[in-house]
């Protein structure tokens, strides 16, 4: 047996059983790691490689069900593996051209983004109203979660509920695409690298910098988010609940790149006060404006030459 043989048998039993666990308690774990064997196999394998491997991979997580008497279940496991085609042949064509790690993962995340919007497209042209789905399995949640505990909810704060979910699909589709792509590109990188590949990474969190041009977009959309209030069901309020959040984010990560470059010229510790900060920014959210405003202050002034002349 060849090694490339090996590696497709090996890589595609990976994902048929990544698939199939999806259909057990272990899918909590396993979700999150769905588009790392289709990359590896991408990224080292020809085009017809691939396709035979990705081929066969949907064939036995559809058809082993299917044997079982549970199509439904074939049908259910197959569709992730096909959602997450196109981004995974991309990254794993940029791995083989060793491509920027920043581009990989923006151009996977630009993708799965892309493919949710087409989605939603084709569902409502087909006269299926996604988000209208999504507002009322909602609403029908809040009610029986209501009935359950006994608990008492106005139909107001309801509709204020399915209100904001509605407008935050467009953030929540973000975060999922980015969060795939750069989780992806984490644990890829490494398999890669036990296969003796070399796929470039990202930069040094102290090395990170947005451009100064996003400041005064923070700042317009924050003076808009503070003095205007729009219709809930305006294009405005839908933009400020979406690009807001975003934006901070953003900005709280720009300020963490800034106290691990300052950790790292002082003391050496970085690596070690950016993990602290990151989970602070993620779990405690008065630590998310501290950093925010830490970045845009980072980005707008000469901070870091500061720092560099000490």
């Amino acid at each position: 047996m060849s090694r490339r043989l090996g590696y497709a048998i090996g890589w595609g039993t990976a994902g048929v059983l990544l698939l199939l666990a999806s259909a057990t308690p272990l899918v909590i774990a396993t979700v999150h790691l769905l588009m790392v064997p289709p990359v590896m196999l991408a990224a080292r394998l020809a085009p017809k490689g691939f396709a035979g491997s990705f081929a066969a991979v949907v064939a036995v997580a559809y058809g082993l069900p299917a044997a079982a008497g549970m199509p439904e279940w074939g049908m259910v496991l197959a569709v992730p593996a096909i959602f997450f085609l196109i981004p995974s042949v991309l990254m794993g064509t940029m791995y083989r051209r060793k491509t920027a790690a920043f581009t990989t993962v923006a151009a996977a995340a630009i993708a799965l983004l892309a493919q949710w919007l087409v989605i939603f497209v084709g569902l409502y042209a087909a006269g299926i109203n996604v988000v209208a789905e999504l507002e009322q399995f909602l609403r029908e949640s809040i009610r029986e979660a209501v009935r359950f505990w006994g608990l008492r909810v106005e139909d107001g704060e309801t509709e204020q509920i399915v209100r904001m979910f509605s407008r935050a699909i467009p953030l929540m589709l973000i975060g999922f695409s980015v969060y795939y792509a750069a989780l992806t590109h984490a644990v890829a990188r490494r398999l890669l690298a036990l296969h003796g590949e070399t796929v470039p990474g990202m930069p040094p969190v102290r090395d990170w910098m947005l451009p100064k041009s996003l400041v005064w977009v923070y700042v317009v959309v924050l003076l808009a988010d503070m003095f205007t209030r729009p219709q809930p069901d305006s294009a405005l309020a839908a933009v400020l609940a979406n690009v807001l959040p975003i934006l901070q984010f953003a900005f709280s990560v720009q300020g963490v790149s800034f106290l691990s470059f300052w950790m790292h010229h002082a003391r050496g510790r970085g690596r070690v006060t950016a993990i602290t900060a990151f989970v602070l920014v993620l779990l405690f959210p008065p630590a998310t404006v501290l950093a925010s405003l830490l970045g845009v202050f980072d980005v707008a002034f000469p901070l870091r030459e500061r720092v560099r002349r000490r």
